[in-house]
Formats: C-alpha cells, sequence, structure tokens
C-alpha cells in the first residue's frame, strides 16, 4: 500500500495498530490459502505486506531520517511539484526509487512486484484535497 500524505507522524503506538492489523490479514490468508505441496518444495501462501509511505515536504523543511523499527514499513520525503528544482521527473523517480527498494524484483516466475496495490492520498492541501476529482 503506498500513502501520499504530508502528515506524517512517526509514532510506535499507531505503526504497531497498522502492524497488528495487517497481521490479521495475513493469518486469514495463510487459514484459506492452500499449501502448495509439491516434489522438492513445500510452502504456505502468506502476503508479504508492505507499507511505503511517502511524505511530502517543501524546501526548508528538515529531513531527518525515521528510524522505523518495522520491516514492512518503508518511508520516504517526496518534495512538493512547487519546491524550486522539483520536476515531474524528479518527484516520480523519488517515488519508483522507495518501491523498488521495497519489493525485490526478480526475473522467477514470481518477479517480486506486488500483485495488488493500494493507493491512497490524505486530504491535505499538499496532495489537492486528496485524489482530485476522484471524491478528494
Amino acid at each position: 500500500m503506498a500513502v501520499f500524505t504530508d502528515k506524517f507522524q512517526n509514532q510506535e503506538d499507531l505503526i504497531n495498530r497498522v502492524a497488528n492489523e495487517a497481521r490479521v490479514f495475513d493469518v486469514l490468508y495463510t487459514y484459506f490459502a492452500e499449501r502448495w505441496d509439491l516434489p522438492n518444495f513445500d510452502f504456505n501462501p502468506r502476503l508479504d505486506i508492505k507499507l511505503l509511505i511517502y511524505n511530502f515536504v517543501g524546501p526548508d523543511v528538515d529531513r531527518t531520517p525515521h528510524f522505523i523499527r518495522q520491516d514492512f514499513l518503508k518511508f520516504s520525503y517526496i518534495d512538493k511539484l512547487s519546491n524550486p528544482g522539483a520536476t515531474v521527473d524528479s518527484v516520480s523517480e523519488s517515488i519508483k526509487s522507495l518501491f523498488l527498494d521495497a519489493f525485490n524484483i526478480s526475473d522467477s516466475p514470481h518477479s517480486g512486484l506486488p500483485p495488488i496495490l493500494g493507493i491512497f492520498a490524505d486530504n491535505s492541501t499538499s496532495t489537492l484535497g486528496g485524489a482530485e476529482g476522484h471524491g478528494g
């Protein structure tokens, strides 16, 4: 899941709530997913949940790295397009970089890309009220 916001707060209790909610769905999926029992290959499917947080910032914001103990959570500062020198290409590269860091891409039958990806934008001014034209 990718979240675009300018209101990220690195609060461990909130991050743990998200982690616990994700574990519930992983347990549910594992329960209903069929175990792969093939010769020389025994595998129990599970969800590989990743939460990508893209935090929009202005040019004068301190970009102190966040230490986040949860492996499933990835964080990156993203320039607002209104920042001096920011371009659509530079912002797109920042988004792409975190995505590729979170998911190990390979040439195997299961490429490492997520089969399902949810994208959310908060309703702040910097995201134009969320997804403008899409209920935002």
